[in-house]
């Protein structure tokens, strides 16, 4: 009994980690070689970013320019007009689907069951079936680019991918998964040589 309520809390824990997982922030980045420790300043791409930006107000986009600004200040960069390297974002959502298919039986496992049907018994093969479920759900997209200014060269980029939550977030929560998907994009920001 103690073996069965042991797999029991076991299942438990596994199947938590698995939904909450659903909702984690994906990380990745790629960059160049390049020699940050002679650099600290930044200034921000002045291009014209409209149609990356066209979709988002001007209140999240300064979320994301701010919680970008403060993760690069704790890691020792200064924002300046004549900055040595240049920082720009987009962001991006697609609609994705999770399939999942399941194998089914008409009882415990596959194999032979015993039929007591209608006063008689027989052995009869279980049956099977594929049960297909579909979960549809929109991912965000958020990229973090740092080009060396002077040859628009791109340096290092940091993309985190999320799945978004079905239902509208105030501000405070806005604000936290903001701040949190942007210290984990930068947070092997500069890359160690």
């Amino acid at each position: 009994m103690k073996k069965l309520s042991l797999l029991g809390v076991l299942f438990s824990v596994v199947l938590m980690q698995a939904c909450s997982s659903k909702d984690k922030l994906e990380v990745s980045t790629d960059y160049q070689s390049f020699d940050y420790s002679g650099v600290k300043t930044y200034h921000w791409y002045d291009g014209d970013d409209t149609e990356q930006h066209a979709a988002m107000t001007s209140i999240a986009h300064e979320r994301i320019k701010s919680a970008i600004d403060v993760e690069l200040a704790k890691k020792g960069f200064i924002e300046r007009a004549d900055g040595v390297l240049e920082v720009n974002y987009s962001v991006n959502a697609r609609d994705r689907a999770d399939v999942h298919n399941y194998q089914v039986y008409d009882g415990m496992a596959p194999g032979f069951t015993w039929n007591r049907d209608e006063g008689g018994s027989f052995l009869k093969t279980r049956e099977e079936y594929t049960e297909t479920e579909i979960e549809n759900y929109r991912e965000g997209i958020l990229i973090i680019d740092v080009l060396e200014a002077t040859g628009n060269k791109l340096l290092w980029r940091g993309t985190g991918k999320r799945r978004l939550p079905e239902v509208m977030m105030n501000k405070e929560e806005l604000d936290r998964v903001v701040k949190d998907a942007v210290a984990n994009i930068l947070a092997d920001f500069p890359p160690k040589p």
